[in-house]
Parts: C-alpha cells; sequence; structure tokens
C-alpha cells in the first residue's frame, strides 16, 4: 500500500516559545473535488511542562476548544475541522460559493457527493453535513477575518468560528472601508430601502407572531437587509441584517453613520419619507438634507408632503 499524505502544523514553536515535538500520527480521510483520499494527520505537543499544548494542522487545542492556527498564506491543501476530518481548500472555496451565491442547501451536497463518487457516507463519517458546514464557515472565517489584521484570524474557534466581538468588529471594517464610496464628493444623493427578498436566518431572532414549534424552540428567521445605495452606479453604502421589520429605526441609524462621510449628500429617495420626515426634522444631524424624496412606484396614488 503506498504511504499516505502526513499533514502536520506548520508552526516550529509553540507560541510561549517551546519546542513542539512529534505527538501521534492518525489515520484522516479528506474530501476533496475528486473524491475522499485518506492521509495521516501527525499531531504535535509543546514540550515545555509549563504549556503542553497539542497542535492539529491547522489548531490548537485550549480550553477544550480547537483555537485556528493558519491564515490564507500558511494554510496548506487540506483544512482539518479536527484530527480525522479534513475538507480541501479549493473544494472549500468551491462550496462557499454554492452555499453564499446559489443557496446549495448542505443535504444536497451531500446526495451529489454520494451519487458521483459512489461512497457511502455512513461509513466515512456519520456527520458529514455538520462537518461540510462547519469547514465552509471555517475557510470563510479565515479568509475574511484576516482582513480585520492584528492576529484576528487566530481568535477563530472552529465550531464557533463568529463571536460577538469579531462581528461587530468585522462589521466596523466593512462599514469603514469596503462601503465607502471611493469618491466621496460626488455622492449628491441616497436611496434606502429593506430588501427582504434577501432572506437571512438568524440564530438571534426576535421572536415574532406564527405557530411555535413543537419544541418550542424560536425557529430561525429573518426581515432580509436594509441597504443605502448610490443611485448612479448602484453601489452600496451601507446594509445591515434587519432583526425587525423595517421602520424608522433602522432608517435613523443608517443616515446617523453613513451621512456624515459624504458631506455633499443633500438628498435622501425613501419609501416611507412621509413617515420617517416629522422624526428627521427633529434630528440635527440630518439638517444636511434638503430633499426627502419618494420613489416613482411607492408615491404614485397618495397624498405627498410640501417638503418632499
Amino acid at each position: 500500500m503506498a504511504d499516505l499524505e502526513v499533514f502536520g502544523t506548520h508552526l516550529k514553536t509553540c507560541y510561549c516559545g517551546g519546542r513542539l515535538a512529534a505527538a501521534h500520527t492518525v489515520e484522516a480521510v479528506a474530501y476533496t473535488l475528486q473524491g475522499v483520499q485518506k492521509v495521516q494527520v501527525q499531531t504535535m505537543r509543546c514540550t515545555s511542562y509549563a504549556c503542553r499544548k497539542s497542535f492539529g494542522p491547522n489548531f490548537v487545542w485550549e480550553d477544550s476548544a480547537k483555537y485556528n492556527t493558519v491564515n490564507s498564506d500558511t494554510m496548506g491543501r487540506i483544512l482539518f475541522i479536527n484530527n480525522k476530518c479534513g475538507f480541501a481548500t479549493d473544494y472549500l472555496h468551491y462550496h462557499s460559493l454554492l452555499e453564499f451565491r446559489a443557496f446549495v442547501a448542505t443535504r444536497a451536497v451531500k446526495d451529489v457527493y454520494q451519487e458521483v463518487f459512489g461512497l457511502s457516507h455512513s461509513d466515512k463519517s456519520s456527520q458529514f453535513r455538520v462537518n461540510h458546514a462547519t469547514g465552509v464557515m471555517y475557510w470563510i472565517a479565515v479568509h475574511e477575518l484576516e482582513a480585520l489584521g492584528k492576529g484576528k484570524e487566530r481568535d477563530i474557534i472552529i465550531g464557533n468560528e463568529i463571536s460577538e466581538a469579531t462581528l461587530r468588529a468585522y462589521e466596523h471594517h466593512l462599514q469603514r472601508t469596503c462601503f465607502l464610496h471611493p469618491r466621496p464628493s460626488t455622492v449628491h444623493e441616497i436611496v434606502a430601502d429593506g430588501h427582504a427578498k434577501v432572506h437571512v436566518k438568524c440564530d438571534n431572532v426576535l421572536r415574532h407572531s406564527g405557530k411555535p414549534k413543537a419544541d418550542k424552540r424560536i425557529k430561525p428567521y429573518g426581515h432580509g437587509w436594509f441597504m443605502l445605495v448610490h443611485p448612479k452606479n448602484l453601489r452600496i453604502l451601507w446594509a445591515r441584517a434587519m432583526e425587525a421589520p423595517e421602520g424608522n429605526d433602522i432608517l435613523e441609524t443608517a443616515l446617523r453613520e453613513t451621512l456624515p462621510k459624504y458631506p455633499k449628500a443633500d438628498g435622501v429617495v425613501v419609501d416611507r419619507a412621509c413617515s420617517f420626515l416629522p422624526c428627521a426634522c427633529r434630528i440635527k444631524a440630518f439638517n444636511q438634507v434638503k430633499y426627502w424624496s419618494v420613489d416613482l412606484f411607492h408615491a404614485h396614488g397618495y397624498p405627498i408632503s410640501p417638503r418632499i
């Protein structure tokens, strides 16, 4: 039998400065676009008696949790979620696009993978769907969070990749860098609207009307996204998931965070301009807005305030 490919950590020393020594060799499986590959994982252990941390190929055990140790540059061909199961990085990249752009379910991935390669996943892993979802989210977290700098990718816990603090820091990064228009002085109008059809399911969903589940758990539910857009080139200037139905609160928050970045923006187009105008007139931060407009679709057939 041919020698199996061996995967181990890229680190030469422990974070404490201690030397790493070989600990155990574990047989593992790696899911790739060419099928399931049998591999071996070489675990390492810190030789310092005050530390004794155990290292997998791309993680370290700390406080009973697996913390990430790689970034996009040091990541190997296979990204492991534990010492016995890993996924090829091209596999994870491909399926991350399918999941977040084509909304392909993990059940469909499992069925197609089994049909194409003639494999019974019960023989390989009884938790393929869970492992697949963990691998995809892990891969995305490593590539997205390293943009925050300061070693943020080392805070990733496999299986619990996104913490509240990390999510807030990432959102701040998006608003400050990714959504910011490259030429703020050219933005004179802003269009605001909620996009409920871009449906998201959040685990921190608030209670809403409807029949509860038999086990009393709150079903994950969302109300889409609220966005501010530059009408000339349709560039998104601000976006946030809505935990409640669209209302004045999220519109006020969006404008408060966005208008200071665009001092020449004096026009806002929003479908709820009539109901929001009394609130806007009392907010000093909105004094730069001279025109509150309603789009033609929503303006048709109902009276308009003289201020609009």
